[in-house]
């Protein structure tokens, strides 16, 4: 059983990345989103960024999300046909 405060991937596209989301990289590496528009900045560590200033807005990322949500977000689309259209903080 999965305790209720852990963090999976879920796959988002690039638009629906928000400052403060966490990612997991190509290398398995986390990277925190610092700012976007209408790219994304993100900070491995305080002295490594990476910067993507040309990033496809349907780029599929894995963002970390607490398992509630995305239990949540599954339960919906399955049982519902819901999708996400636009993500807000």
């Amino acid at each position: 059983m999965i305790p209720h405060d852990a963090w999976l991937p879920v796959p988002l596209c690039a638009r629906h990345v928000l400052v403060g989301d966490v990612f997991v990289g190509k290398g398995g590496d986390l990277w925190l989103v610092s700012e976007t528009s209408p790219h994304f900045i993100a900070r491995r560590t305080a002295d490594q960024m990476f910067s993507a200033p040309k990033i496809d807005p349907d780029t599929v990322i894995q963002v970390l999300v607490p398992v509630t949500e995305r239990d949540a977000l599954r339960l919906t689309r399955d049982e519902l046909g819901a999708r996400l259209i636009e993500r807000r903080t």
